[in-house]
């Protein structure tokens, strides 16, 4: 059975660090706070991650993960701006960012300040990403030329190794699971054996099976936004399908750390 219970620290070395940047959660439905204070709240959390089998060479290597980003919804080219200068100054080894860069049909009017602002996002071993379910409701090839142009690198049910000298780091994507576009039997086949693997994965609850495939030690996923809103003891008020079970934070799902992601936009 799976299991969603939060997990502490891991007290052992070969570790890396994944930092996520989010949005504020909303503590309070008022529609003032909501629109006018929570938006510019950035938050950055990061969480030591032991995996299996990880080299020495991967000891602290950073990943930095931004999610949800839904340009226009409220996130604007200054905004945008603002969370790639967070992200610059993080010295990332790598940055992830897992799905929903639009909202439902609105990529058009937003490819140039995507393209002029992701393409200055720095890390050493560059950015990759999966595509969300808004990505697909919106023009789905627009979105991939977007990606393109911005030097980022998607991975739709594909992997790809991360070397540090002969240490080797897998890093695997799952395309959207909403749209039915994921295949896991197919990514798992370019998977190789006995080197760590961290999946993207836009909808968190898609855990429940990745976990039981013994091939990944972490997924990172977005999609939930946290609820939206989260009111003390009624927590989220809303949460959409494949974001339910796990909607924020860190957990354990089997042998494998899930992380959801609350999102920027």
């Amino acid at each position: 059975m799976s299991s969603a219970n939060k997990i502490g620290l891991p007290s052992r070395r070969t570790f890396l660090k994944l930092a996520t940047i989010t949005g504020a959660t909303i503590a309070s439905a008022g529609f003032i706070y909501g629109n006018t204070i929570e938006p510019y709240d950035i938050e950055i959390t990061t969480n030591p991650i032991r995996l299996h089998n990880l080299a020495p060479k991967f000891e602290n290597y950073k990943i930095v993960q931004i999610s949800d980003l839904h340009m226009g919804s409220w996130l604007n080219r200054e905004r945008l701006t603002n969370v790639v200068n967070i992200i610059n100054s993080m010295d990332a080894d790598l940055v992830a960012i897992t799905g929903d860069f639009v909202t439902l049909g609105r990529i058009k009017p937003y490819v140039d300040d995507l393209v002029d602002i992701l393409s200055l996002i720095q890390a050493k071993d560059g950015v990759v990403s999966v595509l969300g379910n808004h990505d697909h409701w919106s023009n789905v090839e627009i979105t991939r030329e977007v990606l393109k142009s911005a030097n980022i690198i998607e991975l739709p049910n594909k992997s790809m190794i991360v070397e540090r000298e002969s240490a080797k780091l897998v890093i695997a994507g799952l395309d959207c699971v909403w749209e039915d576009q994921h295949d896991l039997d197919k990514l798992i086949s370019t998977l190789p054996k006995g080197i760590p693997t961290i999946l993207l994965a836009h909808e968190p609850d898609i855990a429940d099976e990745t976990s039981k495939t013994g091939y990944f030690g972490l997924q990172i996923s977005g999609h939930s936004h946290g609820g939206q809103i989260r009111l003390p003891i009624i927590n989220a008020l809303y949460l959409p399908r494949l974001g339910q079970k796990y909607p924020i934070g860190r957990y354990q799902v089997n042998g494998m750390v899930q992380y959801t992601n609350r999102g920027i936009g």
